[in-house]
């Protein structure tokens, strides 16, 4: 399992740094707790986003040639020869990487 440490206190900092220069300007005062949820929120989406983007990276062409393999077994050596045939191989790569990803 890995562990991701986001920088509360900055994103904090950020935001009080926004809502002093709101009050500056005149302008309505931004709540500041759904500020700070969202951008938290944000950070770890985008590490997650990252995470995902690096597990396909590596496992992708690996996942690809094994059930390319076990369907060439089953249908024959020029699976896939259509269109269906290439769009049934990406879903069926998308569903394993999504599947190793949720163990990793």
């Amino acid at each position: 399992m890995e562990f991701t440490i986001v920088d509360r206190g900055a994103i904090f900092s950020v935001i009080l740094t926004r809502q002093a220069l709101r009050i500056e300007a005149k302008l309505p005062l931004l709540d500041v707790t759904a500020e700070y949820r969202r951008a938290v929120a944000q950070t770890l989406n985008r590490v997650e986003e990252a995470r995902w983007q690096r597990h396909a990276e590596l496992h992708l062409d690996q996942v690809r040639e094994e059930i390319l393999a076990r369907q060439r077994a089953k249908y024959g050596p020029e699976w896939p020869s259509s269109w269906g045939g290439r769009m049934t191989l990406s879903i069926l790569v998308q569903r394993a990487l999504e599947v190793s990803f949720r163990r990793s």
